[in-house]
C-alpha cells in the first residue's frame, strides 16, 4: 500500500515542477530593486498571469514576481547581479522576488506578439480578442498625439 502512494506522490510533484517550469526556460531570485530602474508595476497577479503580462507586452525585457503577487515589467535590462541576493547575507526577504528576461519566457503569446506589434512602442500591449491588435495602455492613450 505504501509503495503505491509513493508512486502516486512522486508522479504528483513532478507533474507540478513541470506545469511551473513550462513558462520559462531560466529565472534568478534576489531582493525587490530599488526605486532606480523604471518598471510597470500591477497587483493581484499569479506568477502565470505575471509572464504572460509580460510576454504581451514587446517592451517588457524583464518580469519580477513578488511572493504576494506584485508583478514589475521593466522597460530595460536588469542584470541577476542587480537583483541577485548575495550568498553571504541572503535573508529570506532578500529573494522575494523571481525574474525573468523576456526572451527565457516559452508562453506562445510572447512569440505571437512579437510579430504583431513593434517593441519600440512604450506601454504598447498586445491584444488577441479584439480586432485591435495593438493597444496603447493607461495615460498614454490621452496623450499619444503628443508623444
Amino acid at each position: 500500500m505504501a509503495r503505491p502512494l509513493i508512486t502516486l506522490f512522486i508522479c504528483v510533484c513532478a507533474s507540478l515542477l513541470h506545469v511551473w517550469t513550462l513558462e520559462y526556460t531560466s529565472s534568478w531570485n534576489g531582493a525587490p530593486l530599488s526605486e532606480n530602474p523604471p518598471r510597470f508595476i500591477l497587483f493581484e497577479k499569479s506568477l502565470k498571469e505575471c509572464l504572460n503580462e509580460c510576454a504581451m507586452r514587446p517592451w517588457c525585457k524583464v518580469v519580477g514576481f513578488h511572493r504576494y503577487g506584485f508583478c514589475e515589467m521593466f522597460f530595460g535590462n536588469i542584470s541577476s547581479d542587480e537583483a541577485e541576493c548575495s550568498r553571504n547575507d541572503c535573508h529570506e526577504r532578500d529573494a522575494s522576488m523571481m525574474f525573468v528576461e523576456r526572451e527565457a519566457l516559452t508562453t506562445p503569446n510572447r512569440s505571437l506578439c512579437d510579430k504583431q506589434c513593434n517593441s519600440s512602442e512604450l506601454l504598447t500591449t498586445c491584444d488577441f480578442t479584439s480586432g485591435e491588435r495593438c493597444k496603447i495602455e493607461g495615460i498614454r492613450h490621452l496623450f499619444h498625439k503628443y508623444l
